[in-house]
């Protein structure tokens, strides 16, 4: 199954806040109690959180269809480092989410691979993201992709403030 990449616009703003929280309780509501998670999706997934990141022109998000089903989405952020990889030229993945029934179907490494050709065609050094600290699957999955665990950064959910690992991977034809 070879999957679509639309671009999201502005008036995509409700429909990505809606799959934002679906795919973010998807992944996390096994481990991290609802009363935990709903602040932080009523703030930073909001309809209205959602219309301001994509005001933004820094700011690339893109639905991803398989078979013309709405399975996932990524947000990418080109030109936006980390302090530790002291400036040079990356491309954050922000977001990175697929809806629970194609985990294991290989489109997550398909996703992977459109972020890798837009950190390429951005000019970037390197792909960097952050991820959960217990979120054993996607840390795997990033390591199997190429990714190195090369700083920690927090992250606050609700009232808890998470240790998270910073990944880094360098993007073709740069190192």
């Amino acid at each position: 199954m070879t999957p679509e990449y639309v671009k999201a616009g502005p008036d995509d703003a409700a429909l990505l806040s809606e799959l934002s929280c679906i795919t973010f309780i998807e992944a996390y509501s096994d481990q991290v109690p609802m009363e935990e998670m709903q602040p932080y999706l009523n703030q930073a997934l909001s309809t209205q959180a959602v219309a301001k990141e994509l005001a933004d022109p820094e700011v690339h998000y893109y639905f991803v269809y398989a078979n013309a089903n709405l399975a996932g989405f990524i947000m990418l952020r080109p030109r936006y480092s980390s302090d530790l990889l002291h400036g040079a030229p990356a491309t954050y993945i922000n977001r990175f989410y697929l809806r629970a029934q194609y985990w294991g179907s290989g489109m997550a490494r398909q996703m992977m691979a459109f972020c890798e050709a837009f950190a390429e065609a951005a000019g970037a050094h390197w792909l960097w993201l952050q991820v959960w600290e217990q979120n054993d699957r996607a840390i795997a999955f990033y390591q199997k992709c190429g990714f190195e665990i090369f700083g920690i950064a927090d992250f606050q959910m609700g009232d808890v403030v998470h240790r998270d690992p910073v990944m880094r991977k360098a993007v073709r034809g740069t190192q």
